[in-house]
């Protein structure tokens, strides 16, 4: 009986332990493999020698977040994004779910962030079904967790330049249409020297993990970018090109265009004062003063 008082004090303890089998599901959230997260989490909801905890329900609906965004995994799986819904709000009702979000947060920034761009890119495509489903969610679902109110959802207020909506079904239109929708998902993250992840970014950090998510390899160094980039003349910029900056001894700044129009050019960037923001460079005294060049790495 002793021993049995002794493990019923001592349970929430080992509860709040280490836990082998949680970190290898964030080890692999982490990584990328949303479907063996998945099946993971669905062995662990299986499983009653975890139902002390949330975090297999927690991550079974962030992973079912993150595979609705594949058009062909959707097709499969019609009621994923609901059921993602409902189990998101499960969590979020239980008293441990606060503990659980805090200690994930950078996690659930970078999902809300992740369901921004596609919400962007169902605007600029056309599915406004979708978008307006993934739009109640960011405003719903994602409300009242500490941290994440801040970053606002951006999908109501940036529209598709027309210079992008004119390119149709183009290849490289569609293509720059959705690498300008996925860098201004992260309007909001914090600048960070050296930064190249969502956690936060420096200007070329920014450029750099943008494009490898469009299969481009980009230098590190602004300079670099803009020495191996195709040169262009300022007014034939497009979006999804690069603007370089110099203060007069050689580049040191790099942003993505997200628009050319009536000469006046505007770009998302990591500023050094505000992270990740978007500036209209002919309006900018300090910034059209610095205009070196444009650059491209999608033509």
């Amino acid at each position: 009986m002793r021993n049995f008082v002794f493990l019923f004090i001592l349970f929430p303890f080992l509860a709040a332990a280490q836990i082998k089998e949680f970190d290898q599901v964030e080890m692999l959230y982490d990584q990328g493999h949303y479907k063996k997260v998945l099946r993971r989490s669905n062995r662990l909801l299986d499983n009653p020698e975890y139902d002390f905890s949330m975090i297999p329900t927690y991550y079974k609906s962030l992973a079912l977040f993150q595979l609705y965004r594949d058009d062909n995994w959707r097709k499969r799986n019609g009621t994923a994004f609901d059921e993602a819904i409902a189990l998101f709000q499960e969590v979020k009702k239980e008293d441990t779910g606060g503990k659980i979000f805090r200690a994930h947060y950078y996690e659930l920034q970078a999902l809300k962030q992740d369901l921004q761009s596609f919400a962007l890119l169902c605007k600029q495509t056309g599915n406004e079904e979708l978008f307006a489903k993934i739009n109640t969610a960011l405003t719903t679902s994602f409300s009242g967790i500490e941290g994440l109110d801040e970053l606002e959802s951006i999908v109501e207020t940036v529209e598709p330049s027309p210079e992008m909506s004119d390119k149709g079904d183009d290849h490289h239109g569609t293509e720059r249409a959705k690498l300008v929708a996925f860098a201004q998902s992260y309007v909001g993250v914090p600048y960070k020297p050296g930064g190249m992840d969502p956690k936060g970014f420096d200007c070329s950090g920014f450029t750099s993990y943008v494009f490898e998510k469009y299969n481009r390899q980009l230098p590190r160094i602004a300079r670099d970018q803009q020495r191996s980039s195709r040169k262009k003349d300022m007014g034939g910029a497009q979006p999804g090109d690069l603007i370089f900056f110099s203060s007069g001894s050689g580049v040191n700044h790099v942003g993505i265009v997200v628009e050319n129009q009536d000469k006046s050019i505007k770009m998302v960037h990591a500023s050094t004062s505000q992270g990740i923001i978007i500036t209209d460079v002919q309006s900018s005294t300090y910034w059209s003063r610095r205009v070196h060049s444009v650059g491209s790495y999608l033509d």
